[in-house]
């Protein structure tokens, strides 16, 4: 049976013009908002929206180990933003993967 993973990556903030745009370089995912905060739960929301994707095409292992992204194990893990700053590190659940 697989054991509970999660990553943590940092997302960067800037404006653009009228928006802020917030990008995870790690994973190479990006969104935006009207405010820092919708512009963050966007973007967590595409991440997870992308891991659960590479899980199910069995890719999540190999594209996280390729871009030296380490995997934790957490009982509990949900994804969640902290502290605040311009730079952020996001915990991001993987689910129920085995072990690699």
């Amino acid at each position: 049976m697989g054991r509970q993973r999660y990553i943590r990556v940092e997302i960067v903030t800037r404006r653009e013009g009228k928006y802020f745009v917030s990008d995870c370089p790690k994973l190479g995912t990006s969104s935006f908002g009207s405010t820092e905060e919708e512009s963050r739960r966007s973007l967590v929301d595409a991440t997870v929206l992308y891991l659960n994707t590479l899980e199910e095409l069995g890719e999540c292992q190999r594209v996280l180990r390729e871009r030296g992204i380490e995997v934790h194990q957490y009982h509990d893990a949900q994804p969640t933003i902290c502290p605040p700053s311009d730079t952020y590190a996001v915990s991001f659940p993987l689910g129920n993967m085995a072990s690699a």
